[in-house]
């Protein structure tokens, strides 16, 4: 079996080794929460897309291992354009994770489309693509394929 070897000097990760990766180990997650916090109300609207309705939406991409893995997990928050700052250990288990919608639709998004994953976790991904259509319906998505309709 072959191993991946990451040399620190390097910022990139083969993107199939990362699309390989994210099949076993990550996680695309839609939030929702409806609270006393989130009137809806059209002011905040204009400025927060994600307020629309008064249900605020949280869209989330994360991967988790290890803590012995720091080293891997490290390159994989470069590989997405973020530094160590995003990783969190929490007890043994060291967590990449992006909950920024701009940069899940200008950083994930785009890989995944390019690479798209090989398990039931495509599902996951389609889920978390349309949904960031629907509060980020301004911006602009550039698109692979055309997105299945359920």
């Amino acid at each position: 079996m072959d191993t991946l070897h990451i040399d620190s000097k390097s910022r990139s990760l083969p993107p199939d080794w990362v699309r390989g990766f994210v099949d076993g180990e990550g996680c695309f997650y839609v939030g929702l929460s409806k609270g006393w916090r989130m009137p809806p109300v059209k002011a905040n609207a204009a400025t927060n897309p994600k307020l629309m309705v008064g249900i605020e939406v949280r869209p989330s991409f994360s991967v988790s291992q290890g803590s012995a893995s720091k080293d891997v997990v490290a390159k994989l928050a470069q590989y997405f354009n973020h530094g160590e700052d995003r990783l969190r250990l929490d007890r043994y288990i060291l967590k990449y994770e992006t909950r920024s919608a701009n940069h899940i639709r200008d950083q994930v998004i785009p890989h995944f489309d390019r690479y798209p994953l090989r398990s039931q976790k495509q599902g996951g991904f389609l889920k978390l693509r349309r949904v960031m259509e629907m509060i980020l319906p301004r911006m602009a998505f550039v698109r692979s394929s055309p997105l299945p309709t359920a």
